[in-house]
């Protein structure tokens, strides 16, 4: 059992079972809250090629109408979603890599991303066969470079703070300000977060979001392993078909 800064106490269990037969039995107490770091995460993709004057950015209108031209012209992901599966369009980005083409990201059940893994990773809009990928999305506060929150969030030790952490050399300023970042002193660089794991000076010389990065690389496989339908497959087979957000 562990205890809150507000005096609060976190108990965690071995299993669900576990923790379930604990409510029955403290069910007359006050509730106890559920460590969201141990929800497991409904899968996500991303959906590359979209025609940039059909479907646009911030346009509800254009999620709609797509969200029905993938249900027309894929009859799996249809049959999935009758049966109450999800599929969740969340938004519509500008591609920058390709200016005529914008790309969406979608919240899914397990069984629609088998799927789609089953179609090679492809979904048909309209008459475009368009690309997927997997999305393994870490969530980072730039403002203390630590993972798990945002900048302003309450878990951020420096929140209300004009304390910054820079991601390059771990000083106190922005990291679009940093020297040893300008001047391309690579080797000088020092991540931050393995600066307080007491990490070597060889192991901490790289950005903390550097890919080579020791922490970075335990939070991607973090969410790997709490993500549903990410079981059973091997990390190497799953960043082929994956991009890391």
């Amino acid at each position: 059992m562990a205890m809150t800064k507000s005096g609060d106490g976190i108990i965690s269990f071995p299993s669900q079972s576990h923790r379930d037969e604990a409510l029955c039995q403290l069910s007359d107490l006050n509730p106890i809250s559920e460590d969201s770091n141990l929800r497991p995460l409904h899968p996500k993709i991303t959906i590359y090629g979209l025609p940039n004057d059909e479907y646009i950015p911030d346009d509800e209108n254009s999620l709609n109408n797509l969200h029905g031209a993938i249900l027309n012209k894929n009859s799996l992901i249809e049959e999935l979603v009758k049966e109450g599966k999800m599929f969740d369009l969340l938004f519509i980005r500008k591609d920058s890599k390709k200016p005529s083409c914008n790309y969406a990201v979608a919240k899914l059940d397990p069984d629609v991303l088998k799927a789609i893994r089953l179609n090679n990773h492809k979904i048909f809009i309209d008459f475009i066969s368009c690309r997927v990928s997997e999305r393994i999305h870490l969530i980072q506060c730039y403002q203390c470079q630590k993972f798990g929150h945002k900048k302003d969030s309450d878990d951020c030790k420096y929140k209300n703070s004009n304390k910054q952490v820079c991601m390059y050399c771990s000083g106190d300023h922005k990291s679009s300000n940093c020297q040893t970042k300008a001047d391309k002193k690579f080797q000088a660089f020092r991540c931050a977060n393995c600066v307080d794991s007491s990490l070597n000076n060889q192991e901490v010389s790289h950005a903390t979001t550097s890919s080579k990065c020791p922490i970075r690389l335990k939070q991607i496989n973090n969410v790997i392993n709490k993500t549903m339908g990410f079981e059973g497959l091997s990390k190497n087979a799953l960043r082929n078909n994956a991009i890391i957000t």
